[in-house]
């Protein structure tokens, strides 16, 4: 069985005159997914 693995990738909006803080979770059994934001 495959072990499942959980990425976060967090980064900012840009976002004037305060940028946020954005983050994305995702989890799965590959060794690095694809990024589409």
């Amino acid at each position: 069985m495959s072990e499942t693995k959980i990425y976060e990738y967090v980064w900012l909006d840009g976002y004037q005159p305060e940028p946020s803080i954005r983050s994305k979770i995702k989890s799965t059994t590959d060794d690095h997914p694809r990024v589409v934001l």
